[in-house]
């Protein structure tokens, strides 16, 4: 990856809340990453078609398609993606899944140190493959 292209972050998650909080917690890193923000995670699939998404940060609980079923289809198209669950109630059941899929999963809420460090971490991963 070229030191001048910024590394494309997505972000989903159904609550617009979440996203406004995300957004402006990393206000400040604009000029380092570039973020996309969605509240659909089938508009999220397919806008990764058409770019270089290299993070995904994803809630798991959704409607229509969760965080989980987006990771998988995620792997299955994209499978260099670094892929960051963000949950707040992972159930036991879910939780193998999860982390059978996720490159990291994060608590929900989750301070803007221990997100800007984590997309730190995928980013110097992804720089070395």
């Amino acid at each position: 990856m070229s030191e001048d292209k910024k590394v494309v972050v997505m972000f989903v998650d159904d609550e617009e809340k979440v996203l406004r909080g995300l957004e402006s917690m990393l206000f400040d890193h604009d000029d380092r990453w570039e973020m996309r923000f969605y509240n659909i995670a089938q508009e999220a699939l397919k806008e990764m078609s058409d770019d270089q998404v290299s993070i995904l940060v994803t809630d798991i609980q959704m409607p229509e398609m969760n965080g989980v079923e987006l990771m998988k289809k995620v792997r299955e198209e994209y499978p260099s993606v670094y892929c960051i669950a963000l949950t707040g109630e992972a159930k036991k059941e879910n939780l193998q899944s999860i982390l059978d899929l996720a490159d990291k999963l994060l608590d929900k809420p989750c301070s803007e140190k221990v997100l800007v460090g984590t997309l730190s971490q995928a980013e110097e991963k992804i720089q070395a493959s």
